[in-house]
């Protein structure tokens, strides 16, 4: 196995930087370039390569961001422009616009920023889908779910005229309240269990989106 005391003074420093900015992958993949990489420079910069030679060498390798972002990492924000870090926050304010979303006037204006955030933030344009697509639309379904599962029908009875006919031969008409009860509007077994396997399953992505993004950062 390659060591870093093995190799070219330019390339243990390449490598080392190259380290520092694998951080922003998993750590499996950042290991695994890491690896790969040492043993190219291993095979293709000799230690007793001149400084010229070394650098010809690395700079025909790219930069340590340049491999990092190749590999699946984030693209590099241009230079002279602030990077901001909204996704976290972002993410938050999504998942609480659902937790909230009985309280309207905190969880819609909640669920809104989170949007914004989320498409102003440095993440990479398929980390900002991944959010969008899976908890950017939470609120929506936590609304529609709730929707649908007090949703009940109603029976309502009286409300018809009513004549009374007096002994002296006199009638009386009136009018009956009307009286409504619910149904309840209860689905069928079989669609029930699709309900709630759907919810779960919903919910099991939103975990595993999270999931996945921590492991991004």
């Amino acid at each position: 196995m390659t060591t870093h005391t093995d190799l070219h003074p330019l390339a243990r420093s390449y490598l080392d930087r190259l380290a520092d900015a694998a951080r922003v992958l998993p750590p499996e993949d950042a290991r695994e370039l890491v690896a790969d990489i040492t043993d190219h420079l291993a095979q293709a910069l000799p230690v007793t390569a001149g400084e010229a030679e070394a650098r010809t060498a690395l700079d025909r390798l790219g930069t340590p961001q340049e491999l990092v972002t190749a590999a699946g990492g984030p693209v590099p924000t241009p230079a002279g422009r602030a990077r901001t870090s909204y996704g976290w926050l972002a993410l938050a304010m999504l998942v609480g616009a659902e937790l909230l979303f009985v309280i309207w006037f905190v969880a819609v204006p909640m669920w809104l920023a989170g949007l914004v955030l989320l498409s102003l933030s440095a993440w990479s344009a398929r980390e900002k889908l991944l959010g969008l697509l899976v908890l950017g639309t939470g609120f929506p379904v936590v609304l529609l779910t709730t929707a649908y599962a007090s949703f009940a029908a109603y029976e309502c009875t009286g409300g018809a005229q009513e004549t009374v006919v007096q002994a002296d031969g006199t009638a009386t008409t009136t009018t009956l309240d009307a009286t409504c009860s619910s149904l309840g509007a209860v689905p069928p077994a079989w669609l029930q269990a699709v309900f709630i396997a759907l919810a779960l399953a919903y919910l099991a992505l939103q975990a595993w989106t999270v999931w996945r993004l921590s492991r991004q950062r």
